[in-house]
């Protein structure tokens, strides 16, 4: 027991002891890359959205890809709902960083704000662009509100998938960067991947996506989580010669 307590102890102090400020914000760059993400995410919305087929063609099950015809499932609306339960759970991930000093969290919230809009327009835009159909397309009975909506062409990349890998990847960089000596940085790491991954599985074996369009996602995903927050580190103090008058002559000072 008391070698119990004495761990649960290390391990609260190490999550006490988070760096001040690794990240920082920059009025001006942040609210342009806001600024450009809402547009460009909403823009996907309206802009690119795939065309309707009232009378959606035959899709030949011989016209897959290698790496993908064999694991093309039929849909099931339950495993569905499961990715988007396991999705909710990436995106919450993040809420363990409020283990950091309460004058983050606004950059905190920034940070993840951005890297969710830069993943969510692009894989939007990916979306548009292909307009690839749905592994379910390729079976018999299709679920029909989606071929209605024309949201069965919208298969590449996993939106889904992208957004859990966005959350995963975001939630693992920033807590490290919070907290580079507790202990609890690979149990985060490593949660918030099993349930990205759980989520883009799922998407899989609902009918509702292909392999290569999850791991398309996966690598979006984790390009919008790792790239926003590395562009917000902080530059470290760089070297610097200073030359310095003084009564008895000049002192040169070398930093580093």
């Amino acid at each position: 027991m008391k070698t119990l307590c004495t761990g649960a102890a290390l391990v609260f102090l190490s999550m006490r002891l988070a760096l001040a400020d690794p990240f920082e914000l920059d009025l001006l760059s942040d609210g342009l890359t806001l600024g450009a993400g809402v547009i460009f995410a909403g823009s996907s919305l309206f802009l690119l959205k795939p065309a309707l087929h009232y009378l959606p063609p035959a899709y030949d099950p011989e016209a897959i890809p290698w790496m993908d015809s064999f694991m093309v499932n039929a849909y099931s609306p339950g495993l569905e709902t499961a990715s988007y339960l396991l999705l909710c759970g990436s995106l919450l991930m993040p809420a363990i960083l409020a283990l950091a000093p309460s004058t983050e969290w606004l950059t905190v919230g920034v940070m993840y704000t951005e890297s969710l809009l830069f993943s969510f327009g692009m894989a939007e835009a990916l979306n548009g662009l292909a307009q690839r159909a749905s592994p379910y397309m390729y079976w018999d009975n299709p679920p029909q509100n989606y071929v209605d909506d024309g949201d069965y062409l919208r298969s590449f990349p996993s939106v889904q998938t992208t957004m859990a890998f966005t959350g995963a990847t975001f939630t693992g960089y920033v807590f490290a960067a919070y907290f580079p000596d507790s202990p609890l940085r690979w149990p985060v790491l490593g949660v918030s991947y099993a349930l990205a991954l759980s989520s883009a599985v799922t998407r899989i074996a609902s009918g509702t996506q292909f392999l290569s369009d999850v791991l398309a996602g996966a690598c979006l995903g984790a390009a919008g989580g790792f790239l926003v927050p590395w562009l917000h580190e902080r530059e470290e103090e760089q070297d610097a010669l200073t030359l310095t008058a003084g009564v008895r002559g000049f002192t040169v000072t070398f930093r580093y």
